[in-house]
């Protein structure tokens, strides 16, 4: 039988908050908003192009990183980076701590019932509910220890 650990988000995975002032000076072409995101899919099938649009976000994300939706969490918005780009201050942009967890192993957690029960919960707002990372991180998994790193 093989040992059970209990382990916050917050233990594993880590918001990153990079931002830019010129996304195109900085080669970045695409964006993200909420409205790219598919309820329960983490595969981006669309975005927008920066240089048509230009939107007013600054938050950096880089592939493999996952975009988490943090306004209305019922929707299950999320998905897995496969390029570089800006995105709407309303994703919270994720990656796996090093030596905790392995950033491949990411997605299988976002995909969780416990989690997006708790992004729920943890919401607050009435009209247009938000989550918090700080509020995330306090969630707790139960694991097989050989998974945690």
């Amino acid at each position: 039988m093989t040992d059970k650990k209990t382990v916050k988000f917050g233990d594993i995975c880590k918001e990153v908050k990079l931002t830019t002032k010129d996304p195109i000076g900085d080669g970045y072409e695409r964006y993200i908003g909420l409205e790219h995101l598919d309820s329960g899919s983490l595969k981006i099938q669309r975005w927008g192009m920066i240089e048509e649009d230009n939107p007013s976000f600054t938050r950096v994300f880089k592939k493999g990183q996952i975009l988490f939706g943090k306004r209305r969490p019922y929707l299950k918005k999320a998905g897995i980076a496969d390029f570089d780009g800006i995105c709407s201050g309303d994703i919270i942009v994720l990656e796996a701590i090093e030596g905790a967890l392995k950033q491949e192993d990411l997605p299988y957690i976002i995909q969780t019932d416990v989690l997006w029960e708790w992004a729920v919960k943890t919401s607050s707002g009435s009209l247009s509910p938000r989550t918090k990372f700080k509020d995330l991180a306090e969630c707790a998994f139960e694991f097989r220890a050989d998974i945690i790193l």
